[in-house]
């Protein structure tokens, strides 16, 4: 188990985002941000980061990014 602190906000009812950091010897840090279009589509963009602290691959830092188009649907 490892700690993590995660921050939220939504500035209005169609955009938000979330970024969040784990605490230990590996430290993850990821940010998330969301548009929503109407109830059926959304943009989501994103970056993860993970840092290496390991004696041979100190201060390696490995990042990716990315966006998503997300569609969704509702069923009863």
């Amino acid at each position: 188990t490892v700690p993590k602190v995660t921050l939220k906000k939504q500035f209005n009812p169609k955009l938000s985002a979330t970024a969040s950091r784990t605490l230990g010897t590996n430290p993850k840090s990821n940010a998330k941000a969301q548009y929503k279009f109407n109830n059926n589509w959304s943009v989501i963009g994103f970056w993860d980061s993970v840092e290496s602290t390991s004696s041979d691959e100190q201060g390696k830092q490995t990042d990716k990014i990315g966006l998503d188009l997300e569609y969704r649907v509702q069923f009863k």
